[in-house]
Order: structure tokens, then C-alpha cells, then sequence
């Protein structure tokens, strides 16, 4: 701007003055600079999370209104026609325009929320240990991340035992968990204990046994392991999730679990459990 002043203001001492500085493009540039220095500070940016379904694919971008979010959060996102609620890791942050987001703006779908806390567990996995925890929103194990879901929407979850062991020939983790908030049974209708196949120590393949749990009955699940297996992410989904309902015949505030690795696998037990709301 004061490039242009003192150019305006010479032209009344030096006639040309102006177009020798429109023949030589200085006065263009000028221009041209300015421009851009105010569309940039006048154009609102938005915040972009590129985040990861599976690790080492593709990052998958959506519009976030939370500004404390930060690369490495794990945020809830919507995924698909039927907004299916996912749990995804950001990898990336990105503030941009309508104009040139990292995806078409338009079609950009918001994160709903982030993750506050967790737990870990597969810390202590190792070696023979007993601990306790307070309300988290999720726990991760070796075998994977135990969440607790309402219709579709993450609920705090209640760890009241872990404890692990281990030998030469398996390793047994025991987990005895219920919903942090006590007006929520696992026997409410749309109440689901999921656990997110991302293990540290296997990626796992399938479900090899679906099923339901039924009064104090021990259900099981077989998970198989696999070194070097490739998903495509349509099939994510539904292969790095279980969903365990639990059918009871009366209120059940707290379940018990019991898994297994050995060298064909991961199985997991779960019933209810026996001692009353303690």
C-alpha cells in the first residue's frame, strides 16, 4: 500500500510516472499481492482431521468444530450411508478454505466427538498383576479395546478387577466390568460390550462363533490369528469388531471375561457376574 501511495503521489511531480510502472508489471504485482493477503485473512478456514481406520491405509478426512483436538486423539466419527459411529485415531490436522479442503467440502462428514480417557492394560499384561480402575471410556488389552456402547454412542465403562497371568504355553487376562453410570444395565436394549480387534500382538482375522449370552451360562468367542493379513477397509467394520449383547432374564450391571492367547489363537469367555452389584 505504501508502494502505491508514493507511486500515485510522484505522478504529480513526474508525468508517466504511473505508466512506467504499469508497462514494467509493478504495479500489477503490487496488486495482484495485495489481493491475495486479503483473501486469506477475510476467507474463514475450517479444521480438517485426516485420521486412520487401519494402520497404514489411506487417511480418511472430516470437518471438526473442535479446536482441541490434536494429532494422535482418538475421535468418534460417522461412517457411511448409515453413519455407522466409529472410533478412529488423527493422524493429521489440516486448516483450510471451502476452496482448497483435502476433501470436497460439500461432502465432508464432522467428527461428533473426542475421547477423552482410557485405560491401558496390555502395560501390565506381561507378568502376573491385579489392578483396578476408575471410569474410562475404554480398556485396552492385548487382545484388543473393550467399549461399552448405548445406541451406538460411547458410555463411560467401569473396570472393578483385572488380573493377569502368564505362562509358557498361553496368557489369561480377567476383566470385570459394567457401565459407569448405574441406571445402565447390560441387559438394557440397545446395550452393547464391544471389543475392537487391534491387538498388539496379532491382527485377527474373523469371528470363527457369533453369539449371544444367555443367563450365567459361559459364552464363548474364537478369534483366529493371522501374521500377514490384508483388509480392505469396507470390511473393517466387520472384522475388527465384536459386539457382545448380553440376554439376560433380570437386570445385569456387570459381566465377567475371560480370555485366552495361545499359539492358535484368542478366546474369549464371558458371563455374568455371580457377586451382586459389589
Amino acid at each position: 500500500m505504501a508502494a502505491l501511495v508514493r507511486i500515485i503521489k510522484r505522478e504529480e511531480f513526474s508525468e508517466g510516472y504511473i505508466l512506467r510502472f504499469l508497462q514494467n508489471r509493478l504495479i500489477v504485482d503490487i496488486l495482484v499481492e495485495l489481493a491475495q493477503k486479503l483473501s486469506s485473512t477475510t476467507e474463514k478456514k475450517y479444521m480438517f482431521c485426516q485420521v486412520e481406520f487401519i494402520p497404514d491405509a489411506p487417511l480418511y478426512t472430516y470437518l471438526c468444530d473442535d479446536e482441541t483436538v490434536k494429532e494422535g486423539d482418538e475421535v468418534v466419527v460417522p461412517v457411511g450411508p448409515a453413519e455407522e459411529i466409529h472410533i478412529v485415531k488423527v493422524k493429521k490436522i489440516i486448516y483450510a478454505t471451502t476452496a482448497n479442503a483435502p476433501y470436497p467440502f460439500e461432502r465432508c462428514k464432522k467428527v461428533i466427538e473426542k475421547l477423552e480417557t482410557r485405560s491401558d492394560l496390555a502395560a501390565v499384561e506381561k507378568d502376573i498383576f491385579t489392578v483396578t480402575s476408575q471410569s474410562v471410556d475404554a480398556l485396552d488389552t492385548l487382545i484388543g479395546t473393550f467399549r461399552l456402547k448405548k445406541d451406538d454412542r460411547s458410555l463411560a465403562i467401569e473396570c472393578l478387577e483385572a488380573c493377569f497371568s502368564k505362562t509358557n504355553e498361553n496368557q489369561r487376562g480377567t476383566l470385570i466390568v459394567k457401565a459407569a453410570r448405574p441406571d445402565v444395565y447390560l441387559t438394557d436394549p440397545g446395550v452393547y460390550l464391544c471389543l475392537d480387534n487391534t491387538p498388539k500382538v496379532h491382527m485377527l482375522e474373523k469371528i470363527t462363533q457369533s453369539l449371544g449370552g444367555i443367563g450365567n451360562e459361559w459364552q464363548k468367542i474364537e478369534l483366529r490369528s493371522v501374521d500377514d493379513l490384508e483388509m480392505q477397509l469396507e470390511e473393517a467394520p466387520e472384522l475388527a469388531k465384536v459386539e457382545l449383547k448380553f440376554a439376560s432374564s433380570h437386570d445385569v450391571s456387570a459381566i465377567w471375561l475371560d480370555y485366552f492367547i495361545t499359539a492358535d489363537g484368542i478366546t474369549v469367555y464371558f458371563s455374568e457376574w455371580e457377586k451382586n452389584n459389589e
